[in-house]
């Protein structure tokens, strides 16, 4: 059985009015959408443990970007630059954080292909490339096994409890090795962005785009990491020690009933005063600065 689709245009379309008398006072499954154009629209996105965090999706369905039919290439690098664009004009001291998942089968349902924009602040060189190797650190990316008294594991949460509890480290033999940001970048360039990546749908191989203000950190890789990769690294720039995690926690309020839930999983955490504050703030920047400038150009439509 197929589930619903969790990014469908169609209900969307159906559940979202786009009328600023009409804002949504809570957040459901299909009433957060912001904008659209002829083949794309604009949700406020689960997990928004930042506001300002929004998704471009594509209306037809397919896996990825890389999928995207040339025709429409222009279409979608103009409404990527806008959402950047007025997310650094409406989230003040920010900057966006762009990724996309490509071919990663990663969420229930069908699967549509989806950019990622996250608003962020303390985006430096040095925060960027913690939060890259810290959270391939968790992953324990690029080793491939780990043998321990003569028993071979290689499921990553396995190998992750006994590189975490067995104190002996000559005890245990590794395959591979934890790579760093290094190890995972490519030579695709972020400026042939997404139609560098065509040649990958035949191999249907994953990929995971990622664009920051930064050029020397921003990267395309190949290598199979696991889903929401992007939002756990956009989470380690800015909440990047103790006190400003505790600072997150008593902000939002939360409150710890599983051990093992993460701010960055959207399945853990929904925000839902974020996503409120994201559409609201964005139905009347658009509809204040935008709304006539941009109302023929792809059919671009947003909030009355």
């Amino acid at each position: 059985m197929i589930k619903e689709d969790q990014l469908s245009w169609d209900l969307f379309n159906k559940y979202s009015d786009l009328l600023l008398k009409n804002l949504p006072s809570k957040s459901e499954p299909f009433n957060r959408l912001i904008a659209h154009t002829n083949n794309f629209f604009v949700i406020a996105g689960y997990g928004a443990f930042n506001p300002g965090y929004v998704m471009l999706v594509s209306k037809k369905l397919i896996p990825s970007f890389a999928n995207i039919d040339k025709e429409n290439l222009d279409e979608f690098l103009w409404l990527k630059n806008f959402l950047n664009r007025i997310l650094n004009e409406v989230f003040s001291n920010t900057s966006s954080l762009i990724f996309e998942h490509g071919m990663c089968a990663c969420l229930g349902g069908l699967d549509r292909a989806h950019l990622h924009f996250l608003s962020c602040k303390n985006i430096s060189k040095k925060n960027l490339l913690n939060a890259i190797n810290t959270s391939l650190s968790r992953r324990r990316t690029g080793i491939k096994s780990c043998t321990y008294e003569g028993v071979k594991y290689n499921n990553i949460e396995d190998i992750d409890s006994l590189l975490f509890n067995i104190n002996d480290e000559k005890k245990i033999i590794l395959e591979g090795y934890q790579y760093k940001f290094d190890d995972i970048k490519t030579d695709y360039k972020i400026e042939d962005y997404p139609l560098n990546l065509n040649a990958l749908i035949k191999t249907e191989n994953p990929y995971i785009f990622f664009e920051t203000k930064i050029r020397e950190c921003s990267f395309i890789t190949l290598e199979h990491i696991d889903t929401q990769f992007g939002r756990e690294v956009s989470f380690n720039v800015e909440y990047n020690d103790n006190k400003k995690i505790k600072n997150f926690i008593k902000q939002n309020n939360i409150e710890f009933k599983n051990d093992h839930k993460f701010f960055w999983r959207w399945q853990d955490f929904y925000f839902e005063k974020n996503i409120l504050e994201t559409i609201k703030k964005l139905a009347f920047h658009i509809n204040k600065y935008y709304k006539k400038e941009y109302l023929n150009l792809y059919n671009f439509i947003s909030f009355d």
